[in-house]
């Protein structure tokens, strides 16, 4: 072998040997892989944050990623690696990273009129790389020099290539011949963003040397295209897939790693101390503990840890242990009642959570769920669960014709009533249900209106969580419930409230929207006796 193949290449990519797992033939040239690092150091800047203006100089783990991967050749003098999966949390600095690539393989990788194109899911993602792109050139004398910068694209003017920044609605993503692809945030790419990645991936054919490079935290959909890469990415580098041509580079826990262990912290977070502080992550470990569906996003967003879902919120263990099947509404006769409505379209489904409470505040919740008779197949379809079996074993009452029977609805609150002790608030979403409403007022049910918003819904998610892990919470096991409250994540503010999510949720959660707003209402009941309450100023109102 010549002193020019003499393998003395960077390692530090985890669980992944660049050596063992090359082809024959296969080499590592140190002096493209430095011409490329030097090329970050001496021409990429930052232009956000206390290194605004500061020369791009990488670390360990960057240095170890950009050496290998432009560093390693085949024996025909073309690179080695065709693809690469970068994983890792969040703050480590890889949208920086990923925008001085494309430039890079723009300017400096001696492609023939390169194409590179920066992809990410959405506009708003999009234009967060696109303006790192065009301001790292803006601070770069030298590299202002050589490009054209425009909105969405940035023109060499050397070598006739370009770089451009779509999205997964572009128009324009069939007929490109891209040199590279770029995809940032591939957890948050849905079927679009999937067609956009087939759509690019399918054009790179005429290239001699393509690059197909895929930046990403870990996401929760086990159905996505970012799953199956990173299934990919596992298996090589664990030697069950044989690929010299994918580089593999994850950095995140393990399963049996200690999430609450500092120690595991650092293994996870390359820039440690760097672009991300211990303090930070501190605290937001602290909120982990303090929110129930705040651990899965913490592991995720910071360990980069695939989860069940983007914020689990109610797991299935405490959730069973709360049930007692074939509970009858009957023994609750006398006891204060809430009742929270979350009505949704009328061909879909429609339900109603009655929080029952006696004197000593043991609380139960009785769901009734509805849907059009005609519906049901088209939303067992649609769901993708057995609606019509649902309707035989009487968790769910279907109405007649095509769209829900608020007759029905009415009439199943009158004997529920009847059963009460007294009908302290009944809560529901003003967005489709002002009629309704107006109806039950008139036949004399309290009515209060119950905004889906943080300031409403935080309190009563965080009674929900109490009583269900406290084992205070009594619920007869409907199977339309149980569904719903699966499929419930939560969405927090940067202050720590919550609401549940239906854009988040992958599922429906219509019953436990209900329930939450039926618990608006409990939370709210010290208004019965002139007790100022927060929802009176801000989201809960009278009608």
């Amino acid at each position: 072998m010549s002193k020019k193949r003499k393998i003395v290449c960077p390692k530090n990519i985890p669980g992944y040997d660049p050596v063992a797992t090359a082809a024959p033939g296969d080499y590592y040239d140190n002096e493209r892989a430095e011409n490329a690092c030097a090329f970050f150091e001496n021409h990429i800047t930052h232009h956000k944050g206390k290194w605004a203006g500061k020369p791009f100089v990488l670390e360990s783990w960057q240095h170890a990623f950009i050496s290998n991967l432009f560093g390693w050749m085949r024996e025909d003098g073309t690179r080695r690696y065709r693809n690469a999966y970068l994983e890792l949390p969040r703050k480590n600095g890889k949208t920086t990273m990923m925008a001085a690539i494309g430039i890079y393989l723009l300017l400096a990788d001696g492609e023939n009129a390169p194409e590179v194109v920066i992809a990410a899911s959405s506009r708003d993602q999009a234009a967060v790389c696109g303006d790192t792109a065009r301001m790292m050139v803006k601070n770069s004398k030298t590299l202002s020099e050589c490009v054209e910068v425009m909105r969405n694209t940035i023109s060499a003017k050397d070598n006739n290539g370009r770089l451009d920044i779509i999205s997964s609605d572009a128009n324009n993503k069939h007929g490109k011949s891209p040199s590279c692809i770029v995809l940032d945030e591939v957890h948050t790419f849905g079927p679009a963003g999937e067609e956009l990645y087939n759509a690019l991936v399918t054009g790179v054919a005429a290239r001699a040397q393509p690059l197909i490079l895929s930046i990403t935290t870990a996401g929760h959909d086990k159905n996505s295209l970012c799953w199956k890469l990173h299934q990919y990415a596992d298996n090589v580098r664990k030697g069950i897939v044989k690929d010299p041509a994918f580089l593999p580079v994850i950095w995140g826990a393990e399963k049996e790693d200690d999430w609450h262990d500092e120690k595991v912290w650092a293994k996870c977070n390359p820039s440690l101390g760097v672009s991300v502080s211990l303090e930070f992550l501190r605290a937001e470990h602290s909120k982990s503990l303090e929110l129930t569906g705040y651990s899965s996003q913490f592991r995720r967003l910071y360990l980069n840890q695939w989860t069940e879902s983007e914020t689990r919120w109610i797991s299935a263990e405490s959730w069973n242990a709360c049930a007692v099947p074939g509970l009858d509404i009957e023994s609750l006769a006398g006891q204060n009642l809430y009742i929270g409505m979350d009505l949704s379209t009328t061909v879909d489904l429609t339900c109603i959570s009655c929080i029952f409470t006696d004197e000593e505040e043991n609380v139960t919740c009785i769901p009734f769920n509805f849907c059009p008779e005609n519906g049901i197949k088209r939303r067992s379809k649609l769901d993708r669960v057995p609606y019509e079996d649902w309707r035989e074993r009487g968790h769910l009452e279907a109405t007649s014709g095509d769209v829900v029977d608020y007759d029905a609805i009415i009439n199943t609150l009158q004997r529920i009533a009847k059963i009460a002790k007294s009908i302290i608030l009944c809560g529901y979403d003003p967005w489709n249900a002002t009629m309704l409403a107006t109806t039950l007022q008139s036949q004399g049910f309290k009515m209060v209106e119950v905004r889906q918003g943080y300031r409403t819904m935080s309190e009563p998610c965080r009674a929900l969580e109490s009583l269900v892990l406290s084992g205070k919470l009594i619920h007869p096991a409907n199977v339309v419930l149980d569904w719903c409250v699966s499929n419930c994540v939560l969405e927090i503010d940067s202050a720590g409230n919550c609401k549940p999510s239906k854009a988040k949720s992958t599922e429906r959660i219509d019953a436990c929207s209900a329930l939450v707003t039926a618990l608006a209402c409990m939370c709210s009941k010290d208004a019965e006796n002139n007790t100022p309450s927060i929802y009176e100023s801000n989201d809960l109102k009278w009608l």
